[in-house]
């Protein structure tokens, strides 16, 4: 009994130290906080110009790439692919429409956007069928190579991996045990950003928000500025 005590004082003192990285006053922060996958993901939240950049980042029409080393002469690759969204391969619920009669006419009175492709949630459709989606992605890091499922990236959708304007970014924790890379997509209204994290072997978790109203990168960090009142 005093050692099931004993770990959840632990608990809950490791979830108030994690969810203490984002700014308590941060009007943002119940937002962020809903987008986790898990409460204790929040230790990623980081400002990340703080951390070690990644350099030596190149891309074509179909991939992304970063391959460098870090400050302590460790070659780190990261490979992202694309490739064209196959409908066909895919089961589609994009959005519900319910109609009315008007002079005896069959009108659309509503249409409600549902975004699910495979039964999850998508991102970075609006309602429409995606143009562009992951193939793969690969992670080489001292020369080890990241276990990472499919489940990481399978509904993320119209990533913008050759952006002029918030570019992808690949950095460092300040321990140097995690990585974690950021990228942009949208099409249309359906703009968000995700934050991976990888450890030296595989896939850990991801952030994914929708928050457009201020700059995606800084929002995931927990720094972004308030949005602006219109």
């Amino acid at each position: 009994m005093k050692a099931f005590i004993l770990y959840v004082i632990l608990a809950c003192c490791f979830l108030a130290i994690s969810v203490a990285q984002i700014p308590r006053k941060w009007p943002h922060r119940k937002e962020l906080l809903g987008y986790l996958i898990q409460p204790k993901d929040s230790i990623f939240i980081q400002n990340r110009k703080k951390l070690e950049s990644l350099k030596g980042r190149k891309c074509n029409d179909s991939t992304l790439v970063f391959n460098t080393k870090t400050k302590s002469l460790e070659p780190i690759l990261i490979e992202i692919k694309f490739k064209r969204f196959e409908k066909g391969k895919h089961q589609l619920h994009l959005a519900d429409t319910t109609y009315k009669m008007i002079n005896n006419k069959k009108i659309i009175d509503r249409v409600f956007i549902k975004n699910r492709i495979d039964g999850e949630r998508s991102f970075g459709n609006d309602g429409e069928i995606p143009k562009k989606e992951i193939k793969s992605i690969r992670i080489v890091w001292n020369k080890k190579t990241l276990f990472i499922p499919k489940s990481a990236y399978k509904n993320l959708f119209e990533l913008d991996h050759c952006a002029e304007f918030m570019p992808a970014e690949a950095y460092l924790s300040k321990t140097k045990k995690y990585l974690f890379i950021y990228l942009n997509g949208s099409i249309g209204g359906g703009i968000y950003a995700v934050k991976w994290v990888f450890d030296r072997k595989a896939y850990v978790t991801r952030i994914v928000s929708s928050n457009d109203c201020t700059e995606s990168f800084d929002f995931l960090d927990g720094t972004a500025k308030p949005c602006e009142k219109f």
